[in-house]
């Protein structure tokens, strides 16, 4: 692999290879723009990365990243679990200026104990994230892979920027909603293309996201799956209204089908008028 020094994307998820072994790699391809890569030790990786200067140089011009944690856990059943929780002051994402995706993969076996480390990472220079555009989790229920996600979103908050894709499942907003900056991230999203808000209380962040007044014209894809929108009195016909331009929607186990508030009915003309596939994801 250090021969082929012209990729341009290299795949390495679930591989075994030390982050000695894959920053020595890294070294090596001065033209990669796009990494997926697995890791048991963020800690770790960043401590080789920070040793290797041609590594960061390769870092910098990454512009899309899938990191896939595996981290061994320690079960519930052990009569008492030692957690240690750092927040990174030189994390591998100060070296990644050209990123315009950052997608983060857990580990389904994880959801029955926890990590001996959890990291989440602290950007310094914010401005290094100004070409993001899209931002995904796929497995809220691992907390190495949950606790990094929503520390690098809240760096990304800070920046107030456009984002085109926020697959975040699972979060958790009410502890974070009266920050100034978590509002302002969400008012700021009218570009936004691609949301998944599944497995959360809607009241959290309504009428942020769906304000009857502000229509998100560039929504295509929407999963509302398993939220809980009691105290929201929304249903279809205000989600047609504010995303009109909807191509695939999830509302599996949803309450919002059935929401008919009593001020506004639903009219079936307004909802058959939008072009929506629904569909489970």
């Amino acid at each position: 692999m250090l021969k082929c020094k012209q990729l341009t994307q290299l795949y390495v998820l679930d591989v075994s290879l030390s982050t000695k072994q894959l920053c020595k790699i890294l070294s090596a391809l001065t033209k990669l723009e796009a990494l997926a890569f697995t890791v048991a030790s963020v800690d770790e990786f960043d401590n080789n990365l920070n040793a290797s200067e041609s590594a960061q140089r390769t870092m910098c011009n990454i512009k899309h990243l899938t990191i896939h944690f595996k981290v061994g856990i320690t079960p519930r059943t052990e009569p008492s679990i030692s957690v240690q929780f750092i927040q990174k002051k030189n994390s591998f994402i100060e070296h990644c200026r050209e990123l315009a995706s950052l997608h983060v993969m857990g580990h389904p076996n994880l959801g029955c104990g926890l990590p001996k480390l959890l990291l989440q990472p602290n950007v310094v220079k914010v401005s290094n994230l100004k070409n993001l555009k899209h931002l995904s989790l796929n497995y809220a229920i691992d907390p190495a892979a949950r606790i990094f996600y929503y520390g690098t979103l809240m760096s990304v908050a800070k920046l107030h920027l456009k984002l085109k894709t926020v697959l975040n499942p699972s979060a958790n907003f009410s502890s974070e909603r009266n920050m100034d900056f978590w509002k302002n991230f969400w008012i700021s999203q009218d570009d936004l293309e691609y949301l998944d808000l599944s497995n959360i209380s809607l009241k959290n962040i309504f009428p942020t996201i769906f304000d009857p007044g502000v229509v998100k014209k560039n929504l295509l894809y929407l999963n509302i799956s398993h939220t809980d929108s009691r105290e929201v009195g929304m249903n279809l016909a205000t989600l047609g209204h504010v995303c009109p331009n909807l191509r695939s929607l999830n509302l599996k186990n949803s309450q919002l089908v059935y929401l008919h508030s009593a001020e506004q009915t639903t009219n079936p003309q307004q909802v058959s008028t939008r072009s929506f596939r629904i569909t489970e994801i």
